[in-house]
C-alpha cells in the first residue's frame, strides 16, 4: 500500500538555518520513488521554502500552517484571513507594542527591527518556530510593516514579552481565530512566541483535503512534526511521528518518537518503516 507522507520542515526535516542532509534528501526521494505521495507540511509561506528543500522533489505542500494547499500544480485551498479579523488583530498588536510578522503569498511584513530575544537565551532553549522567525530576517522577500498595503494575509507570527501579556493577548483575541503558542525548553520565560490564523485553518484539515483530492484515506498517511502547529496533522494521520527534539506537549500525542532532526530522525524513520523501498 502506498502512503501519503507529510514532512514539517523546521525542527523536523532540518535544523534552523541549515539545508537538509544528504541522508534526508535521499530517503525522501527514495520514498517517493517507491510510489508514496510526499508533501511538505510547514508553517512557512510558499515563497519562504529553502531552495535546497524544494529541490528534493515533492508532490505538493501544505503552507502557512494550512492556509494554502497544493497538490502537484493545483491549488486546492487558498484561505487568507478576513480583512475585518486582520484589522482587529492588528489594532490589538499595535496597542500592545508587539513584534509581529504578516505572512503573505509573495512576501512578509515585519513590525519593528528585530525579534526581542533576551541576551540570556541560548540556541538550545529556542523552539523551532522562534528559530524560523529569527531566520526570516534574512528572507529577501521581507519588507517593513510601513510598506504593507492590504495584501491578503495567511498567518501572523508574534512575540509577547511577559506571561501577563501572553494571557492578555489570548483573552483579547480568543474570538478572532486560532491562536497557537509554541512550547519552549527555557524555564525562566520572558519571551513567548505564537501565531494566529483563521479558525478554520490547520495542517490536519489540509491533510484531509489532500486525501479527498487523491482518493486516499487519512489512515494511509504518515505525518512528521515537532511543534504545536503539527498537532492536528499528527492526529489526523494514520501514523503521527515526532522527532526527539520536540517539546513534551507534542511528544505526548505522538504515535511514535524517532531520532532528533540533528540525528536525521526523519530519514531513519522512513527506512525503519520500509517506506524507502529498501529491504
Amino acid at each position: 500500500m502506498n502512503h501519503g507522507i507529510f514532512f514539517d520542515i523546521d525542527g523536523t526535516m532540518i535544523h534552523a538555518g541549515q539545508n537538509p542532509t544528504e541522508e534526508i534528501v535521499q530517503a525522501i526521494r527514495a520514498a517517493r520513488k517507491a510510489g508514496n505521495h510526499v508533501f511538505l507540511s510547514t508553517g512557512r509561506a510558499e515563497h519562504a521554502i529553502p531552495q535546497a528543500v524544494q529541490e528534493i522533489g515533492f508532490d505538493g505542500g501544505i503552507y502557512s500552517a494550512g492556509g494554502r494547499v497544493i497538490v502537484h500544480d493545483t491549488v486546492i485551498l487558498d484561505h487568507t484571513m478576513p480583512k475585518q479579523l486582520l484589522s482587529e488583530i492588528l489594532q490589538v498588536f499595535q496597542r500592545e507594542g508587539l513584534f509581529f510578522v504578516l505572512e503573505c503569498l509573495h512576501c512578509t511584513f515585519f513590525s519593528g527591527t528585530a525579534v526581542p530575544v533576551p541576551s540570556s537565551l541560548c540556541a538550545e532553549q529556542i523552539n523551532s518556530e522562534l528559530k524560523r522567525l529569527l531566520q526570516m530576517r534574512h528572507d529577501p522577500n521581507q519588507k517593513p510593516f510601513e510598506q504593507y498595503a492590504g495584501e491578503p494575509v495567511y498567518k501572523i507570527c508574534f512575540t509577547c514579552t511577559s506571561l501577563e501579556q501572553k494571557e492578555r493577548i489570548s483573552r483579547l483575541l480568543a474570538h478572532c481565530g486560532k491562536i497557537n503558542f509554541f512550547g519552549s525548553f527555557w524555564k525562566d520565560m520572558s519571551l513567548y512566541n505564537g501565531e494566529i490564523s483563521d479558525a478554520s485553518v490547520d495542517k490536519g484539515t489540509a491533510l484531509s483535503l489532500i486525501c479527498s483530492h487523491l482518493h486516499i484515506a487519512p489512515e494511509q498517511c504518515i505525518a512528521f512534526g515537532d511543534s504545536s502547529n503539527d498537532i492536528e496533522i499528527l492526529r489526523a494521520a494514520g501514523l503521527g511521528i515526532v522527532v526527539d527534539n520536540a517539546t513534551d506537549d507534542v511528544k505526548q500525542i505522538a504515535d511514535m518518537v524517532c531520532e532528533s532532526c540533528m540525528d536525521n530522525g526523519v530519514a531513519k524513520a522512513l527506512k525503519r518503516l520500509k517506506l524507502t523501498g529498501a529491504e
